[in-house]
């Protein structure tokens, strides 16, 4: 269960990095090749870290299966997402870039929330 609390406050520290760079290019209205580069090189790299130590994640437990099944869905889901924003951003398409950053920060609830619904299914003694 350790390794689990750690990877989920991996995610959500991972989440909140990736929307601060995203922010902090935004707000600074670097734009163009700039915010491009941050995506590649700061936003991808840490999805990509998360990403794959929660794959590695092999718990032996049954009950913890869930967990790690909501975990790699809101972790490939955020990674999908930035995928997504670089190739609109890629296209010099930043009102896109934009419009799904905006919509992933709304859709994220759902896998949130999954996650929420698969820790609290867990007894704990």
């Amino acid at each position: 269960m350790k390794l689990a609390d750690e990877l989920i406050k991996q995610i959500e520290s991972t989440e909140d990095a990736v929307r601060n760079t995203w922010n902090r290019g935004i707000k600074n209205n670097i734009g163009g090749l700039a915010q491009l580069e941050k995506i590649r090189e700061e936003i991808v790299p840490l999805l990509r870290v998360t990403k794959n130590r929660i794959e590695q994640f092999r718990p032996d437990s049954a009950e913890l299966q869930p967990v790690r099944r909501a975990m790699l869905e809101a972790v490939q889901f955020d990674f999908s997402s930035w995928i997504a924003i670089n190739n609109a951003a890629a296209g010099d398409n930043w009102s896109t870039a934009r419009a799904l950053f905006e919509r992933m920060e709304i859709d994220r609830d759902v896998y949130t929330r999954k996650l929420n619904a698969a820790i609290e299914s867990l007894s704990i003694p």
